[in-house]
């Protein structure tokens, strides 16, 4: 009966351990995921914040070329360079602003984007190493129950 009872411990704590670790591997999927999407948002701003300051050393007071209206779309334009741009600040409110204004406020939003991915980086490696951990106490479960 002994045995028995130690076994059953033993197939119960291998459960729990294992709900945690495919609970643990969902959440590193989606600190990933966050890494990820920040990482494309990174790039975006970067781009904007240089074509904002090649846009200030324009000296016409119009541009023709082709303009981008996403999803690598293109139609072929004129921008009138007025001194100002419009930068979305949620909730689809847009806000004029000079572009140095523009170009400090995609700063701002850089460092946020920047912070979010170096947290998400912190947490997958915690995450990580804790995986590590519970397979290793998968794997001595496991053998006591072959034994």
């Amino acid at each position: 009966m002994s045995g028995e009872s130690e076994t059953n411990k033993l197939q119960m704590a291998l459960q729990v351990r294992l709900e945690q670790l495919i609970e643990l591997q969902n959440i590193a999927s989606l600190h990933q995921q966050v890494i990820e999407t920040n990482t494309v948002i990174l790039s975006e701003i970067i781009k904007a914040k240089q074509a904002l300051k090649e846009l200030s050393k324009v000296t016409t007071d119009k541009l023709d070329g082709l303009i981008s209206i996403g999803a690598g779309v293109y139609i072929d334009g004129i921008i009138k360079v007025i001194g100002k741009v419009y930068i979305d600040v949620g909730a689809g409110v847009v806000m004029p602003l000079t572009i140095e204004e523009a170009v400090e406020k995609l700063t701002q939003r850089e460092k946020q984007v920047k912070d979010s991915i170096e947290k998400a980086r912190q947490s997958l490696v915690q995450i990580q190493n804790t995986i590590n951990q519970l397979q290793n106490e998968i794997s001595a479960i496991q053998n006591q129950l072959n034994k």
